[in-house]
């Protein structure tokens, strides 16, 4: 089972669409540590847990699905570890969100602070630019791709497949994920904790190899265009 590197508590990559809208489902349940999921044929999972009990605001109404799911409420219990029942309260998909972000259980209470919204990034493929010199010396005689990936986006989350089944198809290929704070991504600190950056390295390819495979991925020319406006920065690094 594969998990997000920047959230706390374990959370696998299943939830990416959830985290996309924080939005979560009846009886979903989340553990503290990667140990509770594989013991969860036992009764006492040996961190804390949460499982999800009621969706109060299904139907809510907001300025964008992500937002709307930030301020619903749900109805929640949280386990202490060995699976006793610590308390069932009322929370909202921010403040949840927040727990598995930062691991702060006590931000699940009302009477603490509302947290912040992850920032949603634009232009990561550009800002990405910075982070070139980093890249060319862990490249260590490879060529390769780099993208900025963010799971809980739909839109990132479908490119990143569909350049993983066409780039990795060599023998000679590898993929790598980084922590943005790790690479020097500016604002690394601003950025939701789904956001990492891919890099696909290759042993035995040219650079414009790599360039042609990428935009055969991802550039679509239109039929009535006369020009080639493909251009490989709008997409990533390639190193």
């Amino acid at each position: 089972m594969d998990y997000f590197i920047n959230f706390r508590w374990a959370v696998p990559h299943v939830f990416a669409d959830a985290l996309a809208e924080c939005r979560f489902e009846e009886g979903d349940i989340f553990y503290e540590s990667r140990d509770g999921y594989s013991q969860t044929g036992t009764k006492h999972p040996d961190c804390h847990f949460i499982q999800i009990l009621k969706n109060l605001d299904k139907n809510a109404d907001s300025d964008g699905a992500f937002r709307a799911g930030w301020n619903s409420l749900y109805e929640i219990v949280i386990y202490n570890p060995g699976g006793v029942r610590a308390e069932k309260i009322t929370s909202t998909g921010g403040r949840l969100y927040t727990v598995l972000w930062k691991g702060d259980l006590t931000v699940l209470n009302h009477d603490a602070p509302p947290p912040r919204e992850p920032v949603v990034v634009k232009g990561g493929a550009k800002k990405l630019q910075r982070c070139r010199d980093w890249f060319e010396k862990r490249a260590g005689g490879r060529c390769g791709f780099v993208m900025y990936r963010d799971l809980g986006s739909t839109g990132l989350r479908t490119k990143f497949i569909k350049l993983s089944i066409s780039l990795l198809r060599s023998a000679n290929s590898s993929l790598e994920i980084y922590d943005p704070r790790e690479v020097g991504f500016p604002d690394a600190g601003e950025l939701p904790p789904t956001a990492e950056i891919a890099a696909f390295w290759f042993g035995d390819q040219t650079r414009p190899d790599i360039e042609q495979r990428v935009k055969r991925v991802v550039y679509h020319r239109a039929k009535s265009s006369k020009n080639d406006r493909f251009r490989i920065a709008a997409h990533g690094l390639l190193i």
